[in-house]
């Protein structure tokens, strides 16, 4: 069977605990805020970020890839003989 904790024990850990309370009360709110800020931060960073910078490379890649396929297509094609 699980007792209460008696009513001394309970005072004697409130009044162990009390001069701690307010300060961990304010270092939780500190990390709280400094957590949320860096949240808004990065949300709002990467909201004004543009993009187009990305597609440009993107295309870039993809018009030199298409003239690599293309060059080595003509390579592999045998010669034609125009006699």
């Amino acid at each position: 069977m699980s007792s209460a904790p008696s009513p001394t024990s309970t005072a004697m850990h409130n009044t162990i605990r009390a001069p701690y309370r307010n300060r961990n009360a304010l270092i939780g709110m500190s990390l709280f805020g400094f957590c949320a800020a860096v949240v808004t931060y990065s949300i709002r960073a990467v909201k004004q970020e543009s993009f187009e910078d990305v597609e440009a490379m993107i295309a870039e890649k993809r018009k030199s890839r298409e003239a690599s396929s293309a060059s080595a297509a003509s390579a592999a094609a045998p010669p034609s003989s125009a006699q």
